[in-house]
């Protein structure tokens, strides 16, 4: 019985090992901190929800950019265009009773330097969750839909956080040689 267990214990072994160089030589990691350019390290965050502008902080915080207290102070800012959400009826069962809902979330941002050039053009930016909805659990149901709206909104900063971490600065213009 005990060599049967140092059979399996060897043998899954060499499968984890296996599968780790498989995954590591085909360039595979785990998801981490975004590294972000340059021109993203000294950014300021504009308009937006109070909760989606702090979720961003935070977000670019763990990717190693400082956030400027003003647009000003930043060498490039990150603009909330718009932010909206919706939710609508999924599907209603035989009784014409709601029992399930989309919800809807999304943004438009666009980043620009301090002087007016811009680094990335207004992109948009959606994420849908869809929830069953129970009519005899109300208080569930809203709590539900709460949290899904908090897991979007994460969802959505990490999202724009990978489209800033492939802003390129533009090429300098050099003047052209008679």
């Amino acid at each position: 019985m005990g060599s049967h267990r140092l059979r399996w214990f060897i043998l899954s072994s060499l499968l984890a090992t296996s599968a780790s160089l498989l995954l590591s030589a085909c360039g595979f990691h785990l998801r981490g901190a975004v590294p972000l350019s340059p021109s993203m390290e000294h950014i300021y965050v504009q308009g937006g929800s109070q909760l989606l502008a702090r979720d961003l902080r935070l977000s670019l915080e763990a990717a190693g950019a400082e956030i400027a207290d003003e647009p000003q102070a930043a060498r490039s800012v990150l603009q909330i265009l718009e932010e909206y959400s919706d939710r609508r009826v999924l599907s209603v069962g035989s009784d014409a009773q709601v029992q399930e809902y989309e919800l809807a979330y999304g943004v438009r941002f666009a980043v620009v330097r301090k002087d007016g050039t811009i680094l990335l053009p207004p992109q948009e930016l959606l994420v849908t969750r869809d929830y069953r909805f129970d009519p005899n659990q109300v208080l569930g149901s809203s709590s539900e839909e709460s949290l899904l709206r908090e897991e979007m909104q994460r969802d959505l900063s990490q999202l724009i956080l990978r489209r800033l971490a492939h802003v390129q600065e533009p090429d300098p213009v050099t003047p052209a040689t008679p």
